[in-house]
């Protein structure tokens, strides 16, 4: 590739240059909440490297319409500033090379693997920093962490070209950021005739149509990862690990079949007509335009890069990313799950919620990195506010209260407190211990996250995406692939229990507290400023969704196992079914037993109940048991 601009610009440099060292104090940081300054943002690096510009390049054209002869261009019809770049720059894409917990941990695999920290760098770096990254191999040259805290172009993450100067060479195959960059100058976009003289004239590249920039395959060339383990003593183990395989769970979805990509999601379409270069002025605007919001699931990192953006060396400004972290929260919070709650059954002694959740992304949810979690959170109340049941109650850190240890199995049924759902993965090392050191990730101990609506275990792609522990043989996960779980609250009933306020919460985690305790047990500059950055940090979960029955109300009733006539009743009512009945009861709210009778009196006379609500419970000759409300006038 022939370029221009054979040196860097360097303005502003000098604030991306963050290698921190460990004797950084209080007043050199910002925390959550306290004394925030606002961050005005660096400007973006206009320089290039053999194969890469970085992003203040394609802002020139590609940024606020401000910045060039159009005004008009990159806005949507209020005149809000939609561009490329500037949605793009607040992203976790455009900062996954200045990410801090990102860095922490290639420190703390390093730390463990001395032997192999070279390897073990290169295979982040890929992902993490592609501009500097794939020029060092283009040069036959190392390339590290220390040599990209001094690079303003690996510093740009995954920028613009890291994505448009992607060639299409096999992708949907090659994974573990092994794709091919395009060497001729050419940038691919979405539309197929694209006005090639600004850039080919101020950057010598020429815009050129590809279909794969609008396809999955090419975002699972870096977000499918596989690993090849080591033992203790930095060995290979001559055999490889499914870090992360968001592409195939994906391809093992009913979006794939119905033909919605990644991009479909995380960069949507306007609905409206957008002018996408603020030069030359008489361009004529485009449909299908793509927004660049990339939002995902990391709001936990949004909130601490808007909170330390001079700290960190950011080049977007605290407001765009509380904006990027509003769309995430709006994606995590509306658009991620949903659920309902209601009460299955009662028996003699006890009653049960059911909690049905659904999986609404096209991947597995989580998705993505191993630390991420779901958590069930169940809470009982009476009606003046005190607890009955609690499950899923995280303490002063976000721990969970009453978790096992190393992890908790899976669950159908929550009998106790200290049972708890989380949803996430397990990753064990060789032997079958428990780790969080992904250079021994191994196989999983488990791996019961939310899978994606039309997920099945006959796909091709299923061993590269396998259920794994209890979740394997629960009957409702998944069932008939509709992507969906019931978790289920079994509890003992007592004296007012029709009036109890039952809520079912899930909760999303980036990273919980016990998953940094490997990584917090090393001391680096990275580990050290990220340690300090998280204590210092808004740890609260995001709420996913939430369910709530007050009272009796929403009792689930059975409509095909046997009927209720009439209803309301007054003197008396008949019990019908089909099916072989072995006992009909009548229970009142408070779950007493008024009448048990027997299977050839299906006529219940009402002469000694007062009006009210009442149960029948029907225990049929194969022990199956429902209930219906009857009301009695």
């Amino acid at each position: 590739m022939k370029l221009k601009l054979a040196l860097f610009a360097i303005t502003g440099i000098t604030g991306l240059l963050f290698a921190i060292n460990s004797s950084f104090t209080e007043g050199q940081l910002r925390t959550y909440g306290v004394d925030r300054d606002f961050h005005a943002g660096l400007p973006l690096p206009e320089g290039s490297n053999t194969l890469f510009y970085g992003a203040g390049a394609c802002e020139m054209c590609h940024g606020e319409g401000d910045l060039g002869p159009n005004p008009d261009a990159n806005t949507d019809p209020d005149g809000n500033d939609i561009s490329l770049v500037t949605t793009w720059q607040s992203t976790m894409m455009a900062n996954s090379a200045k990410d801090p917990f990102w860095q922490a941990k290639v420190s703390h695999e390093q730390l463990e693997n001395p032997d192999i920290a070279d390897d073990i760098e290169a295979i982040c770096l890929k992902c993490h920093a592609p501009l500097g990254t794939f020029n060092a191999m283009h040069h036959a040259v190392p390339y590290s962490l220390d040599s990209l805290k001094t690079d303003p172009i690996g510093l740009d993450g995954v920028s613009c070209l890291a994505c448009h100067a992607m060639a299409p060479d096999d992708l949907g195959s090659v994974f573990s950021a092994n794709m091919t960059y395009d060497t001729n100058g050419n940038v691919y976009g979405q539309y197929t005739d694209p006005l090639t003289m600004p850039m080919n004239m101020e950057l010598d590249l020429m815009p050129t149509f590809g279909a794969h920039i609008s396809e999955s395959e090419a975002c699972g060339a870096c977000h499918t990862l596989i690993t090849h383990p080591v033992n203790e003593m930095s060995e290979s183990l001559d055999t490889f690990y499914v870090e992360q395989a968001i592409y195939q769970e994906w391809l093992n979805s009913a979006y794939s079949v119905e033909d919605e990509s990644c991009q479909d999601c995380h960069l949507p379409v306007m609905p409206f007509d957008v002018t996408i270069s603020n030069r030359p002025p008489w361009l004529d605007s485009r449909s299908d335009y793509a927004r660049h919001d990339m939002v995902g699931g990391n709001a936990f990192m949004l909130r601490i890069f808007a909170d330390n953006g001079d700290t960190l060396g950011l080049t977007a400004s605290t407001t765009d990313f509380e904006n990027t972290l509003e769309k995430t929260l709006q994606l995590l919070e509306n658009e991620s799950l949903s659920s309902t709650l209601e009460i299955e059954s009662t028996d003699d002694d006890s009653v049960t919620y059911a909690f049905a959740l659904e999986n609404l992304a096209g991947h597995k949810l989580p998705g993505g990195y191993p630390s991420r979690r779901l958590v069930v959170e169940w809470l009982v109340q009476k009606q003046n506010g005190d607890t009955v049941f609690h499950s899923g109650k995280f303490n002063e850190i976000y721990g969970v209260i009453g978790e096992d240890e190393p992890f908790e199995p899976h669950y159908d049924l929550i009998r106790e407190e200290n049972e708890v759902q989380i949803y996430e993965v397990i990753m064990a090392d060789y032997l079958g211990d428990e780790t969080t050191v992904l250079k021994y990730a191994h196989h999983n101990l488990k791996d019961n996250r939310l899978v994606p609506r039309g997920f099945s275990t006959d796909h091709y792609a299923y061993d590269t995406v396998r259920i794994v522990g209890q979740a394997e043989t629960d009957a409702n996960f998944n069932e008939d692939n509709a992507g969906t779980d019931i978790i289920k609250l079994k509890i003992p009933l007592q004296e007012g229990w029709e009036q109890w306020v039952v809520t079912g919460r899930v909760h999303y985690q980036t990273v919980s507290p016990n998953w940094l305790e490997e990584m917090f047990s090393y001391s680096s500059d990275e580990i050290d400023l990220f340690r300090y950055l998280y204590e210092n940090a808004d740890l609260t979960p995001v709420l996913l969704t939430e369910a709530r029955i007050n009272g009796f109300s929403n009792i689930k009733e059975e409509n095909v196992a046997f009927t209720i006539y009439p209803n309301p009743a007054r003197a008396s009512f008949r019990v019908e079914s089909s099916l072989v009945m072995d006992k009909i009861l009548l229970y009142d709210l408070n779950g007493r037993i008024i009448d048990t009778l027997p299977v050839n009196d299906r006529q219940i006379t009402l002469s000694a109940v007062l009006s009210g609500t009442y149960l029948v419970k029907v225990v049929f000759e194969n022990q199956q048991q429902y209930t219906r409300i009857v009301r009695v006038e």
